[in-house]
C-alpha cells in the first residue's frame, strides 16, 4: 500500500496513525453517497472472441459455458487511468460533493497502464495523477492492490478511517484495463481445461464511490467482513506477459470455483451477524460477477446453507462479463441506474477474489437512491 500526504493546508503539520479496526473505536458511521462507473464503447461478443482463438477447441460455446453474452473492451486511446478518471467524474456527478471535498482517494486497481498497454505506472501512483486530474487538491492519496478484491479492501480502508473521524469523505475508483488477458489467452489456448480459459471472460470498465460520515440516525455501512483463505493462493496468478504486451492469467477454475463457492456462506453468515441483521432482510445480494453460471452456482449453495431468500440476486456478467475490481460497483451503479434498488433496500456486497479472498460488506440504501435517473 502506497500513500502520499496531500500539499494543501489543511493537512500541514499533521499526523494521521492507520491502525486496524479491532484496534480502535468507532465514534461515526459511514455510507456510500454516490457511485459511478464508466465503460468502453467498444462491444466484443463471446463468439467473436472465440473466433480469434489460433487452436480453436471443437463444440467450445463460450458464452452457453459461462453465460457471458459480450463485454466492453478499451479503444487505443483508452487505458486504466482514462478508465478511472471517467468512473471518478461521472461519482461526483451524481454526488452532492466537489472534487476538492475529498479528504482521501485510494486507486485500487490490478491494472495501472497509462499511456498506452506499453506504459505501467507505478510512481508517481495513479491515485497521485487521479487527485491532480480531477482537483482533489484536498485529498491524501493510497493506492491499494488486492487483486479482484481490490475496491472492496479501499472501502475496508476509508470505512475506518470515516469512523474513527479521520476524514469525513473519501474516494475510492478503479480502472481496469484487463482486455490483453483475453488477448495474450487468445494465442494458446486449446482446450476448456487450459489454464487461460478464465482470461476469455474478462471485460474493460471504470468504477467509482464516494463514502461520507453518515449524519446522526442514517443505517449506512453495518459491517465489512474479511477473509484470506491462503491455502488456496495458487489457485489463481497473474502478471506480465513474458512476451506480449499486456498481462496473463493463469487459473485452475474448477479448483477456484469450488473452494468460492465453500466459503462464501460462512463469511456471508458472519457479515450478518455483525450488522445484527437476518438472511431474510437482505433485499439485494451482489457477488463478483465471475460468470452467470458462477453466481447461480454460489446463489444456489449459499441458500442451500443459510435457507431461501427473496433478495435478488443481481448478474451484469452476461453484458460486461470479469471486470475485476470494478464489479460490484458497476453491477450497483446499473441497478440504481435501472431504479433495481429503493431508498431503505439492504444490500449486500461479496468478493470473490485471488488471494483466496472472501469479503462481506453490508449496508442500507439511503439518500443513494435519489441521485439516479432512469439508464442512459
Amino acid at each position: 500500500m502506497q500513500a502520499q500526504q496531500a500539499a494543501g493546508p489543511k493537512h500541514r503539520g499533521s499526523t494521521r496513525h492507520v491502525l486496524a479496526p479491532e484496534h480502535t473505536a468507532s465514534t461515526y458511521r459511514s455510507r456510500i453517497e454516490s457511485v459511478g462507473a464508466f465503460l468502453p464503447e467498444r462491444r466484443v461478443t463471446s463468439h467473436e472472441v472465440m473466433e480469434k482463438l489460433i487452436h480453436r477447441p471443437k463444440k467450445l460455446d463460450l458464452q452457453r459455458v459461462t453465460g457471458i453474452v459480450e463485454r466492453r473492451v478499451c479503444a487505443p486511446h483508452e487505458d486504466s487511468f482514462t478508465l478511472a478518471r471517467r468512473a471518478a467524474e461521472d461519482c461526483l456527478k451524481h454526488s452532492s460533493h466537489k472534487a476538492e471535498d475529498l479528504e482521501m482517494l485510494v486507486f485500487c486497481g490490478i491494472s495501472r497502464f497509462d499511456a498506452g498497454m506499453m506504459s505501467m505506472r507505478f510512481a508517481p501512483s495513479i491515485s497521485a495523477r487521479l487527485r491532480e486530474a480531477l482537483g482533489a487538491r484536498n485529498a491524501m492519496v493510497i493506492d491499494v492492490s488486492n487483486a479482484c478484491a481490490g475496491m472492496m479492501s479501499g472501502l475496508f480502508v476509508v470505512d475506518d478511517f470515516i469512523r474513527r473521524g479521520v476524514v469525513r469523505t473519501a474516494m475510492v475508483v478503479s480502472g481496469e484495463y484487463i482486455s490483453s488477458l483475453a488477448t495474450n489467452a487468445q494465442q494458446t489456448l486449446d482446450s476448456p481445461k487450459h489454464l487461460e480459459f478464465a482470461s476469455l471472460t474478462v471485460g474493460d470498465a471504470g468504477a467509482a464511490f464516494i463514502a461520507e460520515r453518515a449524519p446522526d440516525g442514517s443505517p449506512g455501512i453495518l459491517s465489512t467482513v474479511f477473509n484470506t483463505f491462503s491455502e488456496h493462493v495458487d489457485l489463481c496468478t497473474g502478471g506480465p506477459h513474458p512476451t506480449r504486451p499486456g498481462g496473463r492469467m493463469l487459473t485452475r477454475s474448477r479448483e477456484i470455483h469450488d473452494a468460492v463457492i465453500k466459503h462464501t456462506p460462512g463469511v456471508m453468515s458472519r457479515a450478518l451477524d455483525r450488522a445484527g441483521i437476518q438472511w431474510a432482510d437482505l433485499d439485494h445480494i451482489i457477488i463478483h460477477q465471475i460468470s452467470v453460471r458462477t453466481i447461480k452456482k454460489c446463489a444456489a449453495h449459499a441458500e442451500a446453507k443459510l435457507g431461501p431468500t427473496q433478495a435478488n440476486w443481481v448478474v451484469t456478467s452476461d453484458l460486461f462479463g470479469n471486470t475485476a475490481s470494478t464489479t460490484h460497483w458497476l453491477a450497483l451503479r446499473q441497478c440504481l441506474a435501472e431504479g433495481r434498488i429503493q431508498k431503505g433496500d439492504r444490500v449486500m456486497l461479496t468478493s470473490q477474489a485471488s488471494g483466496l479472498v472472501v469479503a462481506a460488506v453490508v449496508f442500507t440504501i439511503d439518500q443513494l437512491r435519489e441521485r439516479y435517473g432512469n439508464a442512459n
